[in-house]
C-alpha cells in the first residue's frame, strides 16, 4: 500500500506530532530539574494496583493531569503508572518520555522509578536524562523530548512518574491550548484530568469522547474514566481522526481570529527590499510563462534554501525574517513559505498560508479553534481560475501537483474569513503510462524496451527515491524493482528523464533481452502479463480489518506493441475487454497493425474514494479480479 502514515499513539498529552527517536542529538538540560521527592499516593495506588487483578497486557495503569491556568503561567502536574506484563513489552515502551518547550516551559521531575512484582522500588537516576529533538522533516514544533530510561523494570512491574512542566504565558505565541487523547492503542485505566483557572481566566473545553466523563463547575474542568478500552489496531489509520479528544483552550477565539494571528506573523516575516527584487527579477524575467516563473521561484524556494528546523524561541509557529532566510539560505516551512508568498504574489497572484495538520484527515476533531493542531505550512493561490497549493518543502514535486503526503489533509486557509477544510484529493494520485514494445528475433528471443511515465505526484514520489541515491544506486534500485514486478533475474539497462529536476513527469527507461522462449518452428500461443499494471495493483491492496481507508486513486495506461519479426504471422489478435465496476474500469483494444504487428492498449481507472471497513473485502476482490485480466494473449502461425 502507497504511502501511508501511522500514528503511534502515546499516553500523555500530546500538543504536536512527534518522533521518539533517542539516538538524535542531544539539547540542553537547563529547563529540567529533579526533586526526588516521593508522593505518597502515587506510591500507594502503585503497590494496590500490583495486588489486585493485574491485567494480560502493557496498560496505562493510571494518569492524572492537574492544570492550573493562572494569568502569567500554567503549571501541570503529570502523574503516570504504567503496567509491564512481559519481557518484550519492557524493550519496546520502557522509556518514559516527557514533552516540553524549552522556550518557554521548565519541567521539575519529582520522581521516577519501577516497582518489582515483590514490591522493591528502584528509582531512576537523574543523571541519565536525555533531551532530543522532537522536529520530523516538513513539520514545525520547537516541542523537546526528554527520556526517563526507568531503571530496574521486570515483568509483572510498574514504572511511575510525577513531573511538573510549568509554562511562561508571556513566551507563548499564540493562546494557551492543550489536547488530550483518552485513548490508546493499549488499555488505559485511572485516568483523570482537572484543569483549573485563576480568576479572570476564561476557559473553554470539548469533549468528544463517550469513555471521558467531563464537568464544569466554578472554574474547573474535571473529565474521569475508571477504565477505556484499547483502540483495535490498523496499520493504516491516521489515529488523531479515530479518538475523539478532549480540548481545551484559554478563550473563545474563532477560527478567523486564529487565521488573523497568523497572517500577521507572515505580514511581519514578509519586508520588502532591493535584494528580494533583484532575487525576483533574476528569478523570472527569462521566463517564457506565467507557469514557468511559478516553476522557477518554486525550484529555488524549495531547492536553493535547505529545509532546516529553526522553531526556537519565539519561531514555534512564527516564521523568520523573509532576508534572515535568504541570507542563512536555510529555514523552515514557515520561513521558506513566507519568501515564497512574497515572490508569488510580485507575479500578480493572490497567496495566502495555509497552516496543514499533517496526522489529521478528518475535521471532526478539531471542536475549538486553536493552533495546537498544525504541524506544516504550505502556500496555496486563492484564486478561481488559477487555483494551486504548493509545498516549499517538497524538492520532488511539480507546482502543479499537491504533494501525495498531504492529500486530504485537515488544513486552516490564512484568510479573513476562513473556517478549517480539506486539502484536495486527486481523482488519481497514483498515474502512470507504460509503453512496452517486444521484437522477436530469428530464434524466437526478445528485445524489450520499455518506457515508464510518472506524472504529477506520482513522479515526485519516484524523483525523492531517486534523488537520494547515487547514479549507481539508482540502477540497482531500478534492477531490484524490475525483478520484483517480473520474478526474473535479469538486469535490464536503464536510463532516467527528469530524475534530478523538478518537472510534471518522470520518465524511467528499460532495455533488456531474453533468451528464447519459444520455438521457432512451431505455432507461437503467446501470454504476456502487464507486469506494470499488476504491480500497481498489488500495492494498493487494503490491509485494513477495523477501520475505513482513503483509496487514494489509480490511473495506468498501458501500451503493448509486440513485432512478430520472420518467423510468425498473427491468427488471432487477442480479445477486447471492457469492464465496468462502481470501483472503476479495465478496458483493452486491440489493433492488427499488419500480419507481424500487434498494439494492445488497456486502460486502468480506479477513482480515489472511501471505501468502508465493510466494503474492504469487496474491494480486495475488484483489485485481484483486475490483476487476473491483467494478462495479454495472442496467437501466430509459423511462417513457411
Amino acid at each position: 500500500m502507497k504511502s501511508i502514515v501511522t500514528t503511534f499513539l502515546l499516553p500523555l498529552a500530546i500538543v504536536l506530532p512527534v518522533s521518539s527517536d533517542v539516538s538524535a542529538a542531544e539539547s540542553p538540560k537547563d529547563n529540567i530539574s529533579w526533586t526526588g521527592e516521593t508522593n505518597q499516593a502515587l506510591m500507594d495506588f502503585s503497590k494496590e494496583y500490583l495486588l489486585g487483578d493485574v491485567p494480560s497486557r502493557y496498560t496505562l495503569a493510571g494518569f492524572r493531569a492537574d492544570i492550573h491556568v493562572g494569568e502569567s503561567e500554567v503549571r501541570s502536574r503529570i502523574q503516570t503508572v504504567t503496567y509491564y506484563a512481559t519481557s518484550s513489552e519492557i524493550e519496546d515502551q520502557g522509556n518514559e518520555l516527557i514533552y516540553f518547550n524549552r522556550g518557554n516551559e521548565q519541567v521539575t521531575i519529582h520522581s521516577a522509578g519501577s516497582i518489582s512484582p515483590d514490591g522493591n522500588i528502584q528509582v531512576f537516576d537523574p543523571a541519565n536524562i536525555q533531551v532530543v529533538e522532537s522536529n520530523q522533516y516538513n513539520t514545525f514544533t520547537d516541542t523537546k523530548i526528554a527520556v526517563i530510561p526507568i531503571p530496574g523494570l521486570s515483568s509483572g512491574g510498574l514504572s511511575f512518574l510525577d513531573y511538573e512542566v510549568i509554562t511562561d504565558k508571556s513566551q507563548l505565541e499564540a493562546p494557551w491550548s492543550r489536547i488530550f487523547y483518552p485513548r490508546g492503542t493499549y488499555e488505559y485505566q485511572n485516568y483523570h484530568v482537572q484543569v483549573s483557572s485563576a480568576p479572570g481566566v476564561d476557559l473553554q473545553y470539548r469533549n468528544t469522547s463517550d469513555a471521558l466523563n467531563c464537568s464544569a463547575e466554578s472554574g474547573t474542568i474535571t473529565c474521569a474514566a475508571k477504565q477505556i478500552a484499547a483502540l483495535k489496531r490498523d496499520n493504516t489509520v491516521y489515529w488523531r481522526d479515530v479518538i475523539n479528544q478532549l480540548v481545551v483552550t484559554e478563550g473563545d477565539l474563532p477560527w478567523t481570529d486564529i487565521a488573523t494571528l497568523m497572517q500577521n506573523k507572515f505580514d511581519d516575516a514578509r519586508v520588502s527590499s532591493a535584494e528580494v527584487d533583484k532575487l525576483f527579477t533574476t528569478l523570472t524575467e527569462e521566463q517564457p510563462s506565467l507557469e514557468a516563473k511559478i516553476s522557477a521561484i518554486h525550484q529555488f524556494v524549495s531547492r536553493e534554501i535547505r529545509y532546516n528546523s529553526m522553531s526556537g524561541l519565539g519561531n514555534a509557529i512564527t516564521p523568520h525574517n523573509i532576508h534572515e532566510t535568504l541570507h542563512n539560505r536555510y529555514g523552515d516551512c514557515k520561513d521558506k513559505s513566507a519568501l515564497l508568498l512574497e515572490l508569488l504574489q510580485r507575479l500578480g497572484l493572490n497567496p495566502i498560508p495555509v497552516l496543514v495538520a499533517t496526522e489529521r484527515k478528518s475535521l471532526a476533531n478539531l471542536t475549538l479553534p486553536a493552533t495546537n493542531y498544525f504541524d506544516h505550512v504550505i502556500v496555496c493561490n486563492d484564486q478561481p481560475e488559477m487555483n494551486f497549493c504548493i509545498d516549499a518543502t517538497d524538492t520532488d514535486t511539480d507546482w502543479s501537483a499537491l504533494p501525495a503526503w498531504i492529500q486530504g489533509s485537515a488544513a486552516l486557509p490564512i484568510k479573513p474569513v476562513t473556517e478549517p477544510v480539506t486539502l484536495p484529493l486527486n481523482k488519481y494520485r497514483w498515474k502512470m503510462d507504460a509503453n512496452t514494445e517486444i521484437a522477436f528475433d530469428e530464434k524466437g528471443g526478445q528485445i524489450e524496451k520499455t518506457t515508464r511515465k510518472y506524472s504529477g505526484e506520482y513522479a515526485g514520489s519516484i524523483r525523492s527515491i531517486l534523488s537520494a541515491r547515487a547514479p549507481e544506486e539508482r540502477i540497482e534500485w531500478a534492477q531490484k524493482q524490475y525483478q520484483e514486478v517480473y520474478s526474473s533475474d535479469k538486469e535490464p539497462q536503464f536510463s532516467f528523464t527528469h530524475s534530478d529536476q523538478i518537472a510534471p513527469e518522470l520518465l524511467i527507461q528499460s532495455e533488456v533481452q531474453y533468451e528464447p522462449l519459444s520455438d521457432p518452428e512451431a505455432n507461437l500461443a503467446y501470454t504476456e502479463y502487464d507486469s506494470w499494471m499488476r504491480d500497481e495493483l498489488q500495492s494498493l491492496v487494503i490491509d485494513n480489518e477495523h477501520y475505513g481507508y482513503q483509496f487514494p486513486g489509480l490511473s495506468v495506461e498501458s501500451r503493448y506493441a509486440f513485432d512478430l519479426g520472420k518467423l510468425w504471422a498473427l491468427s488471432f489478435p487477442g480479445q477486447t475487454l471492457d469492464l465496468k465496476h462502481k470501483y472503476g474500469s479495465l478496458s483493452r483494444s486491440v489493433h492488427e497493425i499488419s500480419p507481424k504487428e500487434l498494439e494492445v492498449i488497456s486502460r486502468l481507472e480506479i477513482p480515489a474514494r472511501y471505501v468502508p471497513v465493510e466494503e474492504i473485502e469487496p474491494f480486495n476482490q475488484f483489485l485481484a479480479t483486475l490483476k487476473r485480466e491483467a494478462k495479454l494473449r495472442f496467437e501466430a502461425e509459423k511462417l513457411d
